[in-house]
């Protein structure tokens, strides 16, 4: 039987719900409360609320420097026809030069592309797969939630030959994310190709609208790069094909126009691989690193100030500590986190399973080490790493409604 201290104590243990929503749920990872949703009707209904997963996004951003980063590894894997998505977090705020960390599996994506030059970036804990060469789906690695879009209309030249590539961006000042397609067409006439461009907004009614460029003939040569409101991409611009030059197209996901950026004459693409675009500060820059990672350390960096002026940095790199890795492969470009830090990292993992990715702080060169734990052993053709925050959130069903599905553990 209950005793009157029982009952008080009983009572002096219970934590109102407004404090659990307002100071303790919100400190929790996504993943934590993911598992606390599945226990009880209460806890679902009181998580799920938007009010909540915005309030606990917005929290999880803002708390970033104080806490580790997720980096989301992004595995091809063909036998399997599947994407692999794992998730490891790093200790940013660690000053240790050589640290080992564990990764997890998170999501196995059914469908396959092989694209090298496609990379699929985090933003708001989304990220948007090719999964044929017409299909996009759109995942959220967290709640294991998958949207496919539906498939693009037809393009309005006949085709003989088309290469398209697809890019998520968003929308700050309307709180939209969208997916470009760009399309080169081939007419069978053998005229010269032809660019069309096509948006998908993921919001309720969603669908493929066409959007007119103004820029008609140029040849995409690297994958979309998403800064601060826009996606940048690397083509080849000219009428004709001996005057042909390396521009930069820009494409504002808000007011969905298109710019023309021209770059120095020593920026100029001929082939060579070990040129990327990258986040320098916010804003768009170039970066030059073909020797970086084995028979040299040196490395151009040209940053955009404004419109059209270009600023070139010559930068010497510390000599990668490679511990007692053998085989010391290549490093290349793999995105800059939100501290400002680059990422390097090789195309494949060591026999073992483990995977190095290497941080370069420019403002104090400085050159950290991250051995990635728990990765398939080489099998890894392409590895892309993203800087990720797990989300509850979701897209609107409205928008892809009967194109939903959640993929199971």
């Amino acid at each position: 039987m209950a005793t009157t201290s029982d009952a008080e104590s009983t009572r002096s243990s219970f934590i109102p719900d407004e404090i659990l929503v307002s100071h303790i749920l919100p400190r929790l990872d996504a993943q934590s409360l993911a598992r606390f949703m599945s226990t009880s009707t209460h806890w679902h209904s009181t998580i799920s609320a938007p009010s909540f997963l915005l309030s606990h996004f917005s929290q999880s951003f803002l708390s970033r420097p104080n806490a580790s980063l997720t980096l989301l590894f992004t595995i091809p894997i063909p036998s399997a026809s599947a994407y692999l998505i794992c998730s490891a977090a790093i200790p940013v705020t660690s000053r240790y030069q050589i640290e080992s960390v564990a990764a997890k599996m998170n999501i196995a994506v059914p469908g396959f592309l092989y694209a090298s030059s496609y990379i699929p970036q985090s933003i708001h804990g989304f990220v948007c797969l090719a999964i044929s060469l017409h299909l996009v789906c759109i995942c959220n690695p967290t709640t294991r939630q998958a949207f496919t879009l539906p498939l693009p209309p037809p393009l309005s030249v006949p085709i003989r030959a088309r290469h398209s590539t697809y890019s998520f961006g968003f929308d700050p000042a309307r709180n939209q994310h969208k997916v470009l397609l760009t399309a080169f067409v081939k007419p069978p006439d053998g005229c010269d190709g032809v660019v069309e461009h096509w948006v998908f907004t993921l919001i309720g009614g969603g669908e493929w609208r066409p959007i007119s460029c103004p820029i008609t003939r140029y040849f995409s040569v690297s994958a979309g790069t998403y800064i601060n409101g826009s996606i940048y991409r690397l083509a080849s611009y000219g009428s004709d094909n001996y005057a042909k030059r390396t521009h930069v197209v820009e494409f504002d996901v808000g007011s969905e126009d298109f710019r023309l950026v021209e770059l120095p004459d020593e920026v100029q693409f001929d082939g060579e691989e070990g040129r990327s675009l990258v986040e320098i500060d916010g804003h768009l820059g170039i970066i030059h690193y073909r020797e970086f990672g084995y028979g040299g350390n040196g490395i151009k960096i040209w940053g955009l100030e404004g419109n059209t002026n270009w600023v070139k940095r010559s930068i010497m790199f510390p000599v990668p500590d490679w511990g007692d890795i053998q085989d010391r492969p290549r490093l290349w470009y793999k995105g800059t986190i939100y501290t400002g830090e680059m990422m390097f990292a090789p195309s494949v993992s060591t026999a073992n399973g483990m995977y190095c990715v290497f941080f370069y702080d420019i403002t104090v060169n400085l050159l950290r080490r991250f051995n990635i734990q728990g990765l398939p052993e080489r099998c890894i053709d392409t590895v892309y790493i993203a800087d990720h925050v797990e989300t509850l959130l979701s897209l609107p069903r409205g928008s892809i409604g009967r194109f939903y599905r959640e993929i199971p553990g």
